[in-house]
């Protein structure tokens, strides 16, 4: 596939993972906290899955930077949406997601 492609894609699974985590939740939906966990760690994996296919070299690390305060950030956003609560452990998956993905690349040497 097209590195354009990928990039696409990329940008893409990041305006998805903003929308779902800063809309608010309609009144009454309860989510356990911890209760996703897997689903962050996913998401999170997922697009810095896309972003080893997308960009190269320097490139790559800086997305790989910006992704990890992306993780955590939005996380810590969700405290100012109506009813959505930041939760410790999702910032955790979150964060873990990018790692994962960013250690496995480094260790198979794509990094």
């Amino acid at each position: 596939m097209a590195t354009a492609t990928w990039r696409l894609l990329f940008y893409c699974a990041l305006i998805s993972i903003s929308f779902a985590s800063l809309t608010p939740l309609p009144d009454g939906v309860v989510v356990p906290p911890g209760s996703d966990v897997v689903t962050h760690f996913a998401m999170f994996a997922t697009t810095a899955l896309l972003a080893l296919a997308a960009f190269a070299g320097g490139a790559r690390r800086r997305w790989f930077g910006v992704l990890l305060l992306f993780a955590a950030g939005l996380e810590a956003l969700q405290g100012f949406v109506p009813n959505r609560v930041p939760d410790f452990f999702d910032m955790v998956a979150n964060v873990l997601g990018v790692t994962v993905v960013m250690l496995c690349s480094w260790w198979l040497g794509r990094w």
